[in-house]
């Protein structure tokens, strides 16, 4: 079975790029992501093997969903493809086009806001009275000058430290290796 995507930026596009005006774009260059090939769904895999650090907000926030759907599809839970959208016909009555096909490692469906992972979003959680939004910035750089801890500004720390950056930010040295730092609001 040769269906697959053609192009590498089959993730980064919204769901509705699925379908409309868009669908013949779609079926020749990513019939695998939008659900064009019969019996055959895309992978539910991370493209990155540190999708587990990043906060659940990461999953759904919307500046972040192309990102996570391109990186964290797995992790995130969001494997399914898309689902055609309803159409309403000319004369007013409502109808809807048959169903796309659903991946079935996953639960989101388009159109529906994705849960955090394992299913723990806001309403999820007895006696939420309120949310927000947290602001997560990931800074990698040239490797530190000792080895085994990251190096951010002008400071070293231990793989797994934790430390306040300023009043707003706290900040974890998640690789030393690769000198990557997560810092969240």
């Amino acid at each position: 079975d040769d269906c697959r995507d053609t192009v590498d930026d089959c993730w980064s596009k919204p769901d509705s790029d699925c379908f409309g005006i868009y669908e013949p774009w779609s079926r020749a260059h990513c019939p695998l992501r939008c659900g064009f090939c019969p019996g055959k769904l895309p992978p539910c895999e991370d493209k990155l093997d540190y999708c587990q650090q990043f906060e659940a907000n990461t999953c759904v926030d919307e500046q972040y969903l192309v990102w996570a759907r391109t990186n964290c599809r797995k992790h995130c839970n969001l494997c399914a493809v898309p689902t055609r959208p309803p159409t309403t016909p000319s004369d007013g009555s409502a109808s809807t086009a048959a169903p796309g096909p659903t991946q079935s490692q996953g639960t989101t469906v388009a159109g529906a806001t994705p849960q955090a992972p394992g299913g723990l979003g806001p309403a999820a959680i007895p006696g939420t009275v309120a949310t927000s939004r947290q602001n997560s910035v990931l800074i990698q750089g040239p490797a530190s000058n000792m080895p085994g801890s990251c190096q951010y500004n002008g400071q070293n720390y231990q793989e797994g430290d934790r430390w306040k950056e300023g009043c707003d930010y706290e900040c974890t040295c998640m690789s030393a290796s690769q000198n990557r730092v997560l810092c969240t609001e």
